[in-house]
Formats: structure tokens, sequence, C-alpha cells
């Protein structure tokens, strides 16, 4: 089949999206029996685009519809299980007929540091304490957004390929700011009433004068904010080196409708973190300075525009300090599991097994903010890199170091002396959305939510490498 004859298969199915979302309420197993028929063609045919279609799902498709796997694994949603199974069917074919292209000593070396971290943290479920709850996160912190990482860093071979993959990311956040925005005029979520699912969560009418937070396709809402704000970047940098008014217009819209998507949520992380992405950006490209002054303006007027509708609710939010105090508690009890178990942690994932006895031994609580009887199903720290020493150990955070500061500082030389200019500017992306992450892992533990950990891992980190790699081949061509 010719790239001319098979190009319709892509936007036929984006423009198709609507009937789709029809069918899902009707019968979710006949579409994902007729997306699973037709990404097979894609896969075989052409895995970039695989890999495209599998961003926008990723980013887009509902995150609580799974596929129940035996033993105690990791239930991966539909979508994930499904599109990773096709375009690595693509990626095989892919390498049968390909060269392994050179990608040299700096992105080699980020891998074996990943490698180290995943066997640190596959070392750590020797605890007797481990359970399949501890297995799966090492999957899906691992096993998964590598699969995702290997397959950016072996078809997005160009800096245009790394943008393609990015405009679907993009695609995707919009969609689900959408969905979010539209979820919260009407007061609830139409996809989680659909399908029976174990999230909690409150109709507005039943809230009052409380915010309803809108979830989207996500789990919880601040997964919801972390991704979207992690895509957004995408856009301000486009926005920024756009050349013409149709294409400021296209990035500007996008940008607009992700920050309402976030700000619907209520989320003081995600919101927070994408501020200062954004400054970071207008700090970087002079051009963006103004939208973003006009942006502020904009906003500051729609802000007093519905704050007697929304004002209680915001204002609700800002005082709610229950969750503040229950952090500070969590914060101790993770902290006083690493001083316990101080070199190789309690296991990654196995912070459940572990915090009632730390905070019993070391007189933490009570954990009242939570809700009377309900102390036993607290599962995080709300803190990644307390959680992380607290279940990796001193060795798993030398590891993780090791391998985050070795990325960014790839990153950061990219951003600055890349050879390719669309590479230079899809490394202060990817740089952005780094920061994003890392500033939401300071009030949640980040590593837990697996979408934005496989957005972060998979395709960010994935695209710094690819970055790399395209850099380091253009630089032997260039004898240097």
């Amino acid at each position: 089949m010719s790239v001319a004859r098979s190009g319709w298969v892509v936007p036929a199915i984006l423009l198709a999206a609507p009937l789709i979302g029809a069918v899902v309420f009707m019968q979710p197993a006949l579409i994902v029996l007729v997306l699973a028929v037709i990404l097979l063609l894609r896969a075989v045919e052409a895995p970039l685009a695989t890999l495209c279609l599998f961003a926008f799902a990723h980013v887009a498709t509902p995150a609580y519809v799974r596929v129940p796997l035996p033993g105690g694994f990791y239930n991966p949603p539909i979508s994930t299980a499904v599109m990773l199974t096709l375009f690595g069917f693509g990626i095989v074919r892919y390498f049968a007929g390909h060269r392994i292209l050179p990608a040299g000593p700096a992105v080699t070396r980020v891998l074996l540091l990943f490698a180290l971290f995943a066997t640190v943290a596959l070392v750590s479920l020797g605890d007797p304490r481990t359970t399949g709850e501890g297995v799966s996160m090492w999957m899906k912190v691992f096993m998964f957004p590598g699969l995702v990482l290997f397959a950016m860093l072996a078809l997005a071979t160009e800096p245009q390929d790394v943008a393609r993959v990015y405009r679907y990311l993009l695609a995707g956040a919009v969609a689900a700011s959408i969905f979010g925005i539209f979820e919260y005029l009407i007061g609830f979520n139409p996809l989680i009433d659909r399908f029976e699912t174990d999230i909690v969560y409150f109709r507005a009418e039943i809230l009052g004068d409380i915010a309803y937070r809108a979830f989207s396709v996500y789990g919880n809402p601040i997964e919801f904010g972390t991704c979207v704000g992690m895509v957004t970047p995408f856009a301000l940098v486009r926005l920024a080196t756009a050349t013409g008014w149709r294409e400021r217009a296209l990035y500007g819209a996008a940008v607009a409708v992700c920050f309402i998507g976030i700000a619907v949520t209520y989320s003081r992380g995600p919101l927070l973190a994408l501020l200062i992405g954004t400054v970071m950006i207008g700090l970087i490209y002079a051009s963006l300075r103004r939208w973003l002054i006009a942006g502020t303006v904009a906003a500051a007027m729609l802000v007093g525009a519905v704050w007697p509708f929304l004002g209680a609710g915001v204002t609700e939010r800002l005082r709610d300090f229950d969750n503040v105090t229950l952090r500070f508690k969590l914060w101790q009890t993770a902290t006083a599991i690493y001083e316990d178990h101080p070199v190789l942690g309690v296991g990654i994932g196995n912070f459940p097994q572990y915090y009632l006895q730390a905070s019993r031994d070391h007189r933490i609580g009570p954990f009242l903010e939570f809700g009377e009887g309900s102390v036993e199903s607290i599962r995080v720290a709300e803190n990644t890199y307390l959680q992380l020493a607290a279940e990796t150990g001193t060795i798993g955070v030398i590891a993780g170091l090791a391998f985050v500061l070795t990325l960014f500082g790839l990153t950061l030389r990219l951003a600055r002396r890349a050879r390719d200019h669309q590479a230079r500017d899809l490394a202060v992306v990817c740089l952005t959305g780094m920061l994003i992450y890392a500033i939401n892992g300071m009030f949640i533990t980040a590593y837990t939510h697996y979408f934005s950990t496989m957005l972060l891992i998979g395709f960010v980190f994935g695209s710094v490498l690819a970055l790399a790699a395209h850099d380091h081949r253009d630089g032997q061509g260039d004898g240097r």
C-alpha cells in the first residue's frame, strides 16, 4: 500500500471520533475489536503512525477501562494494551528490514542508567511483604514506559518525527480538556457514570458550594491536570515560533483550552507547575511575551466575569487545609520508613504495607483528615521523592538521581546547542515537561500515576533520546 493511498486512514479515524464515542457507550468491546483490526494494518504498514495514534489515545481515552490480567498484576488500560502490542509488532517488522541507527555514547549512557535504576527497584521487591501491588508498580513505572521509550528512540529518527508525536499528544490533551470543561459545566462525569469503576467522585448537585473538580477521562483531577500540563509546553513553543496567523491562532487556542481544562480541576499543583513552565518559556522566547501579557489580561477579565458564580468554590478550595496537614503527616511517615530501612527501602510499591506500622511506631497522626475509619485505605505518601526514598532506599535514590540528572543535562545541552533548530525547540518542550512533572511530584506521588509517568518516561524522555541520537548522527555527517 503506497503512502498516498494509505494517508487517509489516520484522519479518517480522528474525524470519526464522535461516532466512535457513541459506539463506546453502546458496546465498548466492539470498538476495541474494530480499532485492533485497523491498527494492526497500520502497525505493519506505518509503525510511526501507530505510535502517534497511541500517543493520542494515551492522553484522550478513559484511564479506567482496563484489560484484566491474572495473578494480581497491574491491569493496563485497553488502549495501552492494544496499542503497545500493535506498534510493538510494527517495530519487529521495522527492524526486520532496517538497520538500527547509531545513537551515540550519551544516549547509551542514559539507557544504562535507566536499566540500573530499574534493576535496583526490582531488587528492592525482595522485601518479604512484597505483593502483586509492588510488582505491578514496577511494571507501570519501568516496563511499560520503557517499551514506549524504546519505540520513540527506534521510530522517531528525525526531529520532525518527534514533533509529529507531540502534535498527537497535544490533540489528545485538547480533547481531554474539552471533555473536562464540558464535564465541569454539566456538573458530573458521564463516562464514570456509564462505566462501573471504583473511582470516588461526587456530582456538583451533591457538593453544593464545594467546587466540583473535573476528572475528564482520568481517574483523578490531579493526573488529568498533570498530563495536560506536561503537553501544553509544545503548544506554547509552537505559538512562540509560529510564522503565520493561522498557526498562531491554532496553537493559541490549544493553549487556552488546556489552561481552562487544568483550571476546572481545581488542582493547585498542576496549575502552579504550568504557570511556572509558561514563565520559563516566556523568558526563553521573547516573541511569546506579548501573547502571555494578552493572555493574562484576558484570563483576569474572565475570572472577574465568572467570580460571582465561582468565587465561593474557589475560596473553599484555597482554604482546604485538611489536605495540607494530612500531607505533612504522610511525609513524616515516609521519612520514618526510610530511616527504618535506609539501604534498599521496603520495595517499590510497598508503602501501603508499612505506613500503618511506621505511623504507630513513630507516633505520627492521628490521620483524622482522611476520614474516620478510612486510614487503612491510604496508598501513597503524597510526595514522589520521600516515597521513592522509603521504597527504594539510598541506593534507589542514588540510581534515580544519576539517571534523571544525566538525562536533564543532556536535555539542557540539546536546548542550547543542538544542530537542528527544531530539535532545540523540542528540547525546551521536554525540559519544561520534566519541570512540570517534578513540581507536581512535590505534592503527589507522581510515579504511582500510570498515565503521567508513561508520558514522562515513555514520551518526554524518549523524545530527548531520539533528539540526542539524531544530533549525534548529524554531527557525524558534519565530520565533527
